[in-house]
This record gives structure tokens, sequence and C-alpha cells, in this order.
């Protein structure tokens, strides 16, 4: 079987701790890894750029190339680049002496909870809008009304948590604003599960709208 090892990081970089968990997790556990995170280009090679600095002992100009060429990890995250071209490495007698026992599973709550379930359902619908929202015959459980009223449902009780109150004003305006484009989205979809055809392209502007509005709050925010 597979063994899972979570450590989560941010688009940001790593703390001190998340790295020497990271830099244990290669040094003391049997291979091979497989390292993933959520679009499987930014920050899981960062990490998975660790191991080869730990485990492998390859130069970090390699292991900062394999992140550009190989993954595509992405420019605007100069936070991981940074970690890797330039943070001291735990040393193996840190790790050794390290008591972590490779958590299987990390939990989240408030915002960071919220940022692991909305983006799910808007890739959904992102990649229904390519079908004109229709069923994906290999996905068929996914209905792209539920994923809007999902989205909405999730979006608005962000809305609704202390942290978001307290948060400053242009955050609150997003995340607003798309609360209120996730629910115009879903009645759209609604019409478009009734038959309107007409509904189709306006759903699919929606989704785009959407996806703006995050990508806009993900600049300021997003670590």
């Amino acid at each position: 079987g597979m063994r899972y090892v979570h450590v989560p990081i941010r688009y940001s970089g790593m703390s001190e701790e998340q790295l020497e968990h990271i830099a244990k997790t290669f040094r003391d556990l049997d291979g091979p890894f497989y390292v993933h995170c959520f679009h499987g280009k930014h920050r899981g090679p960062a990490a998975a750029a660790v191991g080869r600095i730990v485990r492998d002992g390859v130069p970090r100009t390699q292991a900062l190339a394999e992140m550009r060429q190989w993954c595509g990890t992405s420019k605007k995250y100069g936070g991981l680049y940074r970690l890797i071209a330039t943070r001291a490495m735990p040393t193996s007698a840190e790790t050794d002496a390290s008591s972590w026992q490779f958590d299987a599973a990390y939990q989240v709550d408030g915002i960071a909870s919220a940022m692991v379930a909305i983006p799910r359902a808007l890739y959904n619908l992102k990649d229904l809008a390519k079908r004109n929202f229709a069923v994906d015959p290999e996905h068929p459980d996914i209905d792209a009304a539920n994923e809007a009223a999902q989205l909405h449902q999730l979006m608005q009780a962000a809305c609704d948590l202390e942290e978001t109150r307290e948060s400053p004003d242009d955050f609150r305006g997003w995340m607003s604003a798309s609360r209120d484009e996730s629910k115009a989205l879903h009645d759209l979809l609604v019409r478009v599960g009734n038959g309107d055809q007409a509904a189709i392209a306006e759903a699919g502007e929606a989704v785009g709208r959407v996806g703006s509005l995050c990508d806009a709050c993900h600049v300021p925010y997003r670590n």
C-alpha cells in the first residue's frame, strides 16, 4: 500500500518546522516518493526539490531547473524558488533529533479550509463549461447545477467566518462578489438544466467572472 505523509505548505514558502518535516520524510522513509499538491505544479515541486537536495544530493541549480522545466512552477511564486535557492536545509543531526511522527493528515480550518474546497468546485465547473455543461460520461456524478450550488454554499460560509469579517475591505469585497456571482451562476445552470440553450453562454461567462474574482484576490492574499 501507499503511506501518506501530509505537510501543508504555503505558496510563499515553508516555515522552519515544515522544512524540517519534509527533509526528515525524505531522509528517514523508504522511497519511492510521490509528492503532490493541489495543482501539482508549484508547492509539490518545491517540496520534491527539498528531497532532491537532502536525499539525492543534487545541486540547488539542478533542483531549481527541475521545478521550472519539468514541473512548470510559476515564477510568480518567488518564495518557493527562494526557498530552494537560498534557505539552509536542516542537517541530518537536526532531522534525527526531531520527534515528528510523519502525520498522515493535517487539519486546517477557517479560510484555509474554505480554499481547499472552493477550488475543487470551481475547477469542476470550468471543465464542465468546456462541454457546454453536459455531464461528463467519465464523471457522471458531477452535475453542473449541483457544483454551482456547492460553490455558492462554500462562498457564503466563507463570507460568514469571523476571520473574513475581520479581514481588509478589499478581501471582503472579493469574497462577497464571488458569493453573489456563484449564486447567479447556479441560477443560470438551473436554466441550462431545464433546456434553456441561451443560458449556456451566459453560464460560461459567469464561470469566468468567478474565476477572475478569485485570481484578483489571490494576487495580494494567496500565500
